[in-house]
């Protein structure tokens, strides 16, 4: 599905599978539904802490048991807008799925919410970027704040990255961007007139940028 297959840093595959050839227009259909599928996912799985769901700070609130509809069971609702990594914005009062046990101190929710995988790669890529400026240069000095979106507006809740439960060291995940950067390698690849079109539809606004640390 990620098409990371057709790379050889791909665990997944298999060694007869890399040394086969595989169609140039079999590769770029692929491709082009990876890149269609990522650049239009249509729910967001996030960690959310149990202590935001109670006291002055409350940011998310549990419903009662529902039966039917889209998300059935347990469910919970954000009392406030959330900008989720990536930049795109859950509405206040949108329905949240819990897919852990409930009452323990992390729990799991699934948000029926469009979004692009693409841009929450790019912001996996900031912050990692600024991790290694923090960690070479100090908390002060020549650090300056390059992640995505605007903050300007103040009834919004920012989430980062690490905020929805993606683990990140302190220097930065070098593991987690070389499969980000091989997930976008592999769909941009080799890639035919008529894909690269494709990718200027789904890409971020933002252009990336070189990785230096």
């Amino acid at each position: 599905m990620t098409a990371a297959g057709f790379l050889e840093t791909d665990d997944l595959s298999s060694t007869d599978d890399r040394n086969e050839v595989m169609l140039v227009e079999e590769r770029a259909l692929c491709a082009k539904s990876v890149l269609e599928y990522f650049g239009r996912l249509l729910t967001f799985t996030m960690v959310v802490r149990s202590d935001q769901c109670t006291g002055a700070n409350t940011l998310y609130e549990k419903m009662q048991d529902r039966h039917g509809g889209s998300f059935p069971g347990t469910g919970y609702v954000n009392v406030k807008p959330i900008k989720l990594p990536g930049g795109s914005i859950l509405p206040a009062g949108s329905t949240g799925q819990l897919l852990s046990g409930d009452g323990g101190d992390l729990m799991v929710l699934l948000w029926e919410h469009e979004h692009s995988g693409w841009k929450i790669l790019l912001e996996i890529l900031t912050n990692y970027v600024n991790l290694c400026q923090i960690h070479y240069s100090g908390t002060g000095g020549g650090f300056q704040d390059v992640s995505f979106g605007s903050r300007g507006n103040a009834h919004v809740v920012t989430l980062r990255v690490e905020d929805i439960g993606v683990e990140m060291d302190e220097g930065g995940d070098e593991t987690l961007v070389i499969d980000a950067l091989d997930l976008v390698r592999s769909v941009i690849q080799d890639n035919p007139p008529w894909l690269r079109g494709s990718w200027n539809r789904w890409r971020p606004e933002t252009q990336l940028w070189p990785i230096q640390c």
